[in-house]
C-alpha cells in the first residue's frame, strides 16, 4: 500500500492532510484536483465499486475445477431427486448416464409432459458448493459474475476468517472474500424446446459434418413428434445436394411423409415413384419404408382396393411383422370392413396402439356396444400417466362410441381430444377441429329447441347460455359457439365469444390447446378475420407466450382495433414488431409510421420502445425505412443520450447499405455530440466506426488521423494493438496500390 500511495503522490494524484487523530504514525490522504479528475474519467469508464476484480485467468481456472463432471450421481440419489414425479424405469436408467456425463441433455416432448419438472429435479441433485467471483477484469473492463436472482449463496460454511475442508478438491482452503460460496444455480428460462436451441447446440455444416448430421436428424424426429411439418419440409427442401447418400435418403423419406401429412398426396406419390424407381432402391434401408408409404398415401386418397393390394404385395416380398407394419396393416382391413381380420392380427402385439385398433374393429363389429366401450375408456382416461399421442386417441375413440350416445358425450369427448396435449399417431383416430364446431351447434340447437327458442331471436339464446354457465359449462360454451357463428349482431358475438372464453375461467394448457386448434388449425376460421376480436387478442396473448410469431403474426395482421383498457400505444408497437419479425413489412412499417406520426411529446421510456422495433427493421434489413423512421425521431425533442444513440444507428444502416462517407460522418457527428474533442467509450467506438467506413469509401488518410487520435488517447494494449495493426493496414494497402 505505501509503495503505491508513494506513487500516486509522485503523479499528483494525492496529498497528505497531516497524521491520523489517535495514531501520528498514520498518515491522512485527499486526492488532489488533479486526483479528483482522474478519478471522475475512471469512474466515466467503470462505476463500479465493491470486491476487487477476479482476473480472467483465474477465473477460468476455477471455472475448469468445480466443472459439472466432477461430481458423479448415483442412481439412488437421482432416485430420491426425482421421487416427487411419476416416471418409468426406462427414463430413469436414461438420465442416469446422460447427468454423469458433464455434457448438455437434450428433453423433448410435447407441452406439458414434465421436461422442465425433470431439468429443476436434476439441477437440485449436485450437491458440490461452487465460487462465483464478484465480478472479473477483461481488458481493463469489469464485468459483474455473482448475480443475486441467479446465484443461491450458501453460507453454511463460509467464514471468511477461518479455513474450511472444501468438499470440491479435498484440502483445507483459505476462503477469498472476492469470490462468493455458491449452489450450482438451475435457470429456467422458455419451458419449450426451440428451433433456436437447436441451432445453438447445432455445430455448423462445415465444422464437423457428421455431428452435424445427428443433430440435423434429431431436429426432424422432433419436428415429426410435433407434426410441424411445414417447417420440417422447409428445411429438408434447402438442404445442399452433396450429403452423403444414406442421409439423403433419410431425408427424402422425412420429405415424402411431410408431405402426406399436409395433404399433398400427388406431390408424396411422385416423390416415392422418383426413389422406387431407383437401380439401386432394392438395397436402400428405407426401401420396406417407401413401399409402406405407398399404401399410406392410397389410404389418405381413400384407394382402399389399391391400398390393400400394395399390402398384400408387400406382404410377399418381405417377412415383417414389426408393431408399425401390423398397424398399417390393422388400419387397411378396418377401412375395408374387415374387423375379424384386423382384431386376428392385432392379438398379438403388445401396446396401446394395437389395443385401441383392436377395440375400435371390436365396435365396429358391435362385439362391444357404445355405452360399454365408453364407460371402459372413461376408466382409462382416468389414469396419471400416457404415452404420447396416447390420451388423444382415447378420446377419439371415445367420440366414436358416442356417435351413438348424447349429443353432449361427442361435444365432451372432442373437447377432450383436442386438449390434449400431443395429437395422436395413428390415421384411424385423427379427427378435424371443425368436427367440434359441428358437435357444439349440434347440441346448441337439441337445446334451443328443448327451450322453444325461435332461430334469430340471440337474447334468449344469450341468456340461456349464461344461466347454464355456471351449471354445465359444456351447455354453454355450445350455445356460445352457435352465436359466434350464425348470429348477425356484432354485439351478440362479443358477447358470446366473452363467455365463451370465461367459461374455462383460468385458462390452463390443455385448454390453450383446444383454443388453438379451434381457431388457429381449423377451415372454420381459417381467416383470422373472422375471429371475434375479443378471442382475436386473448389468441395473440397465448401465441407470443409460447413463442409462435407465425400465429401471432396471422392473429395480429389487419386489426385496427385494440384491448379495451390496454395501452394503445404498447399494443400498436407490440402489433408492428410482430408484424416485421413475421414477414409482414409493409403492414408494420405502415403501422410503426402512424404511431410516429402521432408521437409529438417523446418520453424517454417510449422512445426506448420504438428503438427496439427501429432495430427489428434493421435485423430485417429494412434500412431505408429504418432510416426514415430514425430521422423522424431526431426532429423531436429527445433526450440528448438518445440523440447520441440514433446517430449511431442511422450511420450503423448506411454503413450496412455500403454508403460508407455518410455512415461516416453519422459516427462523428455520434462521437462529438457532447462535443468536439469527447473521448468518453461511446465516443471512441464511433470514432472506430467511423475510421472503418472511412477506410472502406477511400479516403485512407482521414481514417488514419482518426486512428492516430484514438491511438493517443488510449493505454489499454489490447485496443492499442487493434489500433496499430489498422493504421499499418492502411499503409501496406497504399504501398500495395
Amino acid at each position: 500500500m505505501e509503495s503505491l500511495l508513494e506513487t500516486l503522490k509522485k503523479q499528483l494524484l494525492v496529498e497528505v492532510t497531516g497524521a491520523a487523530d489517535n495514531n501520528p504514525l498514520i498518515l491522512k490522504y485527499v486526492l488532489t484536483g488533479k486526483g479528483k479528475e482522474r478519478a471522475i474519467e475512471v469512474l466515466k469508464q467503470s462505476e463500479y465499486i465493491g470486491p476487487v476484480p477476479v482476473p480472467l485467468a483465474a477465473y477460468q481456472a476455477q471455472v475448469e475445477k468445480q466443472a459439472i463432471a466432477n461430481e458423479q450421481i448415483g442412481a439412488d440419489q437421482l432416485s430420491r431427486a426425482l421421487s416427487h414425479l411419476v416416471l418409468p424405469e426406462k427414463v430413469l436408467r436414461q438420465l442416469g448416464p446422460g447427468i454423469n456425463s458433464g455434457r448438455a441433455i437434450l428433453l423433448y416432448g410435447s407441452g406439458g409432459n414434465g421436461k422442465s419438472s425433470i431439468a429443476e429435479a436434476l439441477g437440485r441433485t449436485f450437491q458440490q458448493a461452487i465460487y462465483i467471483p464478484h465480478c472479473i477484469e477483461v481488458d481493463g473492463q469489469i464485468i459483474r459474475i455473482f448475480d443475486p436472482a441467479l446465484h443461491e449463496e450458501d453460507c453454511s460454511k463460509q467464514d471468511s476468517e477461518s479455513s474450511e475442508e472444501d468438499a470440491l478438491y479435498g484440502r483445507s482452503v483459505k476462503f477469498d472474500p472476492r469470490w462468493v460460496r455458491c449452489r450450482r444455480p438451475i435457470v429456467v428460462t422458455g419451458g419449450e424446446l426451440t428451433l433456436k436451441m437447436l441451432d445453438l447446440a447445432q455445430p455448423g455444416i462445415d465444422a464437423d459434418l457428421y455431428e452435424w448430421i445427428l443433430w440435423e436428424q434429431e431436429r426432424y424426429t422432433i419436428l415429426s413428434r410435433w407434426q410441424e411439418w411445414n417447417e420440417l419440409l422447409i428445411r429438408v427442401e434447402s438442404l445442399p445436394p452433396d450429403l452423403p447418400e444414406q442421409f439423403r435418403y433419410q431425408t427424402a423419406t422425412y420429405k415424402i411423409r411431410a408431405y402426406l401429412e399436409i395433404g399433398q398426396v400427388a406431390t408424396a406419390r411422385r416423390l416415392l415413384r422418383e426413389q422406387l424407381w431407383l437401380t439401386t432402391a432394392g438395397s436402400v434401408p428405407e426401401y420396406q419404408t417407401w413401399r409402406r408409404l405407398v399404401i399410406s398415401s392410397y389410404l389418405k386418397d381413400g384407394r382402399l382396393d389399391d391400398a390393400r393390394i400394395a399390402m398384400l404385395r408387400f406382404n410377399q416380398d418381405f417377412d415383417s411383422d414389426d408393431e408399425s407394419w401390423v398397424l398399417l396393416r390393422a388400419t387397411v382391413l378396418i377401412r375395408s370392413g374387415r374387423y375379424e381380420q384386423a382384431i386376428q392380427i392385432l392379438q398379438g402385439v403388445d401396446g396401446w396402439q394395437a389395443s385401441l385398433s383392436s377395440l375400435l374393429a371390436q365396435y365396429r363389429l358391435q362385439q362391444i356396444g357404445p355405452k360399454a366401450l365408453w364407460e371402459l375408456l372413461k376408466k382409462q382416461v382416468g389414469r396419471q400417466e400416457f404415452e404420447v399421442g396416447e390420451q388423444s386417441t382415447l378420446w377419439a375413440l371415445a367420440y366414436y362410441a358416442a356417435q351413438q350416445m348424447s349429443a353432449v358425450d361427442r361435444v365432451v369427448a372432442l373437447e377432450q381430444v383436442f386438449k390434449a396435449d400431443s395429437p395422436t399417431p395413428l390415421e384411424l383416430f385423427r379427427l378435424l377441429p371443425d368436427q367440434l364446431w359441428d358437435a357444439y351447434i349440434e347440441y346448441a340447437q337439441l337445446v334451443g329447441n328443448r327451450a322453444e327458442l325461435l332461430i334469430g331471436d340471440d337474447i334468449q339464446w344469450l341468456d340461456l347460455a349464461k344461466k347454464a354457465s355456471s351449471v354445465t359449462p359444456v351447455k354453454a360454451r355450445s350455445l356460445y359457439a352457435l352465436l359466434m357463428l350464425q348470429s348477425q349482431d356484432q354485439m351478440v358475438i362479443s358477447d358470446a365469444a366473452e363467455n365463451y372464453m370465461q367459461s374455462f375461467k383460468d385458462v390452463d394448457e390443455s385448454e390453450q390447446h383446444l383454443l388453438d386448434q379451434l381457431f388457429n388449425r381449423s377451415e372454420t376460421f381459417s381467416n383470422a378475420e373472422r375471429i371475434p376480436l375479443l378471442v382475436r387478442y386473448q389468441l395473440v396473448d397465448l401465441a407470443l407466450k409460447n413463442a409462435d410469431i407465425v400465429e401471432a403474426t396471422r392473429q395480429m395482421s389487419g386489426l385496427d382495433t385494440y384491448p379495451e383498457g390496454s395501452d394503445r400505444f404498447k399494443w400498436q408497437l407490440r402489433q408492428a414488431r410482430v408484424l416485421i419479425l413475421g414477414g409482414r413489412y409493409n403492414e408494420g412499417n405502415g403501422i410503426l409510421d402512424t404511431l410516429i406520426s402521432e408521437y409529438s411529446e417523446p418520453i424517454a421510456e417510449k422512445t426506448d420502445r420504438i428503438l427496439q422495433v427501429l432495430f427489428d427493421l434493421q435485423t430485417v434489413k429494412l434500412h431505408e425505412e429504418a432510416i426514415l423512421h430514425f430521422n423522424r425521431l431526431l426532429r423531436l425533442p429527445i433526450e440528448p443520450k438518445q440523440h447520441r444513440e440514433i446517430l449511431f444507428w442511422i450511420a450503423d444502416s448506411y454503413k450496412l447499405l455500403e454508403k460508407y462517407d455518410q455512415a461516416a460522418l453519422l459516427y462523428l457527428q455520434s462521437a462529438m455530440l457532447p462535443g468536439p474533442l469527447a473521448m468518453d467509450l461511446w465516443a471512441q467506438t464511433a470514432r472506430f466506426r467511423a475510421a472503418e467506413s472511412l477506410q472502406e469509401s477511400g479516403l485512407v488518410d482521414d481514417a488514419r488521423r482518426i486512428y492516430k487520435e484514438l491511438l493517443s488517447g488510449t493505454s489499454d494494449p489490447a485496443r492499442r494493438s487493434l489500433l496499430s495493426h489498422n493504421i499499418q493496414q492502411l499503409w501496406l494497402n497504399q504501398s500495395v496500390q
